[in-house]
């Protein structure tokens, strides 16, 4: 799973022409931190993640590789 969510968080930093370098740098944080998410080692937190969605312009569901379901219905429990 973490994988996946690295993979994702790299295609979309690509996608806008960011560096590692220069993500990290605009969450203050280091590259090697960027690497780490990318290659499924680490998971960042939520408020790291926010800023790092807000700098990418996408939701939290894209950076972390979920796609929409069909129904977005509550269950009655």
């Amino acid at each position: 799973m973490n994988i996946i969510i690295g993979q994702s968080f790299a295609h979309i930093r690509k996608k806008y022409c960011f560096s590692q370098q220069e993500l990290a740098d605009k969450i203050g944080v280091n590259r090697s931190f960027i690497s780490q998410i990318e290659l499924g080692l680490r998971f960042p937190s939520i408020s790291i993640a926010i800023q790092i969605a807000d700098i990418l312009n996408c939701s939290l569901d894209e950076l972390v590789g979920r796609e929409k379901t069909k129904s977005n219905k509550l269950l009655n429990c």
